[in-house]
């Protein structure tokens, strides 16, 4: 006997089987990996903030000791505020300090020469509390005077003979950077160890700012502002013939400078 064969499915009807099988094993797959807590990433790197306690826990430095810098470059100038390029400013910044540090680990800016700071009501009056007991790599004391001589220099003018407008006497990035609609800033010393300056308009910046601008030994600087020498000063001349009139309050000295 022959029974007559059972109708066969189409290839369409087969195709749609396949499908939704093959799907319903990927709505599987999504849903038992779902489950599963993600991956941890191991990028090899120190833990970053919040990680661990913000304390450091190698060896102490030990005071004396030779850092070696090898660069790609070397310096132009010593000078910090006539510099413009990159290892001039790495290099004035292991010379010189700033008031204020920016923590890059924290985001957050950090006391330097500057124990404190205050920003007044109107926000556009900062007032900087000095350290005490500071002195530049060749014994002299830092005090405010320090701070207002840095500024001068920043901010000393002359008057263009064409145009009849005031310009930077020594051209330098903050000039222009903290002149606010054709007036720059004010500033004034309260005592040897407070300075305050006030901005024309309000400027959120500010303080991240002065990170930037490394202050500079007036005892040493003073006659080159009066006679308009100061762009010379600080010179990679200097640093080859006298490295030790180059004096900061960095965390390093000039010894030689060989280029």
């Amino acid at each position: 006997m022959f029974r007559p064969a059972l109708p066969r499915p189409s290839r369409r009807h087969t195709g749609g089987c396949r499908f939704i099988l093959w799907m319903a094993l990927i709505l599987a797959g999504l849903a038992m990996g779902g489950c599963k807590p993600p991956p941890v990433a191991n990028h090899g790197l120190p833990p970053g903030p919040g990680e661990e306690d913000d304390i450091f826990k190698g060896a102490p430095g030990k005071y004396g000791s030779t850092f070696v810098l090898v660069d790609t470059d070397e310096p132009k100038t010593f000078n910090p505020l006539v510099l413009n390029d990159l290892t001039s400013m790495m290099a004035s910044m292991y010379l010189f300090s700033p008031l204020v540090n920016y923590n890059s680990m924290t985001a957050t800016l950090t006391p330097a020469l500057a124990k404190s700071w205050d920003i007044g009501a109107d926000k556009q009056t900062y007032t900087f509390h000095l350290r005490k007991g500071i002195k530049w790599s060749d014994g002299a004391p830092f005090t405010a005077d320090d701070v207002i001589f840095t500024l001068d220099c920043v901010f000393a003018q002359i008057t263009d003979p064409v145009t009849g407008k005031k310009e930077a006497r020594f051209p330098n990035q903050f000039y222009d950077q903290f002149t606010f609609d054709g007036q720059i800033i004010s500033y004034k010393k309260i005592d040897d160890y407070t300075v305050q300056i006030y901005t024309p308009k309000i400027y959120s910046p500010f303080i991240n700012d002065m990170n930037s601008v490394l202050i500079l030994p007036k005892h040493k600087l003073e006659s080159s502002l009066q006679d308009g020498s100061f762009m010379k000063q600080l010179s990679t001349q200097e640093a080859i013939d006298h490295p030790e009139d180059i004096v900061g309050t960095g965390p390093f000295v000039l010894k030689a400078f060989k280029p």
